[in-house]
C-alpha cells in the first residue's frame, strides 16, 4: 500500500497474496540456450549426437540441471574440426572422446586441433569415457553452472 493507490487500500487484503508468494519460492526455471524450451533443445541436440557417449554426456547434464550446450556437431573450418557440443555464449568447444581417442595418432591430431581452436580464442573441453565427468565439470562452473 502507498500513497499512489490511496484509493484501493480498501480493496487490497496482504493475507490474500500470501500463499500465492509462498508457491512463489518453491517455483523453479529451466533455462535453454535456444529458443526452443530446454526440452526440445535437448532433443534436437540428442538428434545431431554421433554417438551414445555423447548422448549419455547430455543425460548426464541433465540430471544435474546443468546448462546445455547451444549447438552440436559445428565444423570449425579454420581448424577442420567439428567438436561435439558448442557453448556459443563462451565460446567454449566440447569434445566427448570415445575409446578411439586413446590412440597415438588420434591424441597428435586432437592435441593439434585443440591448439588451432584456442588460437581462435575458444576454450577446448574434453570429456573421455573414462573420466570423471563431474570433476571436469567443477573446473568450469562458468559454462555449466554450478552442480547442487
Amino acid at each position: 500500500m502507498s500513497y499512489t493507490n490511496q484509493l484501493d487500500h480498501r480493496l487490497l487484503d496482504r493475507q490474500q497474496s500470501r500463499e500465492l508468494l509462498l508457491q512463489l519460492t518453491r517455483a523453479g526455471v529451466e533455462i535453454s540456450p535456444a529458443a526452443l524450451p530446454r526440452a526440445e533443445h535437448l532433443t534436437g541436440l540428442k538428434r545431431q549426437c554421433y554417438s551414445d557417449l555423447e548422448r549419455q554426456w547430455l543425460a548426464f547434464l541433465e540430471a544435474r540441471g546443468l546448462r546445455l550446450p547451444s549447438k552440436s556437431q559445428v565444423f570449425i573450418e579454420a581448424c577442420s574440426t567439428r567438436p561435439d557440443f558448442l557453448y556459443e555464449d563462451c565460446q567454449t568447444a566440447v569434445y566427448i572422446d570415445g575409446p578411439p581417442h586413446v590412440y597415438p595418432e588420434r591424441q597428435e591430431r586432437d592435441k593439434a586441433q585443440t591448439e588451432c581452436l584456442e588460437d581462435l580464442g575458444y576454450v577446448v573441453i574434453r570429456f573421455g569415457h573414462h573420466d570423471a565427468w563431474d570433476a571436469i565439470i567443477s573446473q568450469h562452473p562458468n559454462i555449466f553452472g554450478r552442480t547442487t
